[in-house]
């Protein structure tokens, strides 16, 4: 198999896939060039997995559901990029989700994140479950800033010294949202 990545939604079969994927991608923030976009650069990979299990296999009716969206790449079959939506943990915010992205450095400016998230948007719209699609995203990394903004996220607000990475260094994390429909 060759080609371009191809996007897809994940399934239990892709935790070890994804797990390796999120360790990857979180090694490259801040490093060589890249911007910080990772508030860890080492997360402990049989936690990423368990984790993504647990919301994977939940109901969209159950708090704390997740959806993943994956960028496989086709020769090695790789999972090279991904977007999750993960649901509420209350009752009331159930018909909001948080998304969550990373494309790794090799395959970024490539058009993929749009892909991801017009195909994550679709899926959303389709379950007429989600009103709204929240994401946070560091004030420095503006190439993300660019592609939300172009999808339609609007900006709800700045938390400024949200985190402190890498020794301290401080990052303002910007609200942005999307309303479905």
């Amino acid at each position: 198999m060759s080609g371009r990545p191809f996007i897809r939604l994940a399934d239990r079969t892709d935790l070890d896939g994804f797990a390796d994927h999120i360790v990857r991608h979180s090694a490259e923030s801040g490093r060589e060039g890249s911007l910080h976009f990772a508030i860890s650069r080492s997360p402990e990979r049989a936690s990423v997995r368990e984790h993504a299990r647990q919301r994977w296999e939940r109901a969209l009716e159950e708090s704390l559901w997740g959806r993943c969206f994956l960028l496989v790449e086709p020769v090695r079959g790789w999972v090279v990029g991904h977007l999750e939506l993960r649901g509420g943990r209350f009752s009331a915010e159930m018909h909001r989700a948080i998304l969550g992205m990373g494309i790794e450095r090799g395959y970024t400016r490539k058009g993929h994140g749009q892909q991801l998230m017009e195909a994550a948007i679709g899926w959303a719209k389709r379950t007429g479950k989600v009103a709204w699609i929240d994401l946070g995203v560091f004030e420095h990394n503006l190439p993300a800033r660019s592609l939300y903004q172009r999808m339609g996220f609007v900006e709800n607000g700045k938390r400024k010294d949200a985190f402190r990475i890498d020794s301290g260094m401080q990052v303002t994390d910007i609200s942005m949202s999307l309303r479905i429909g």
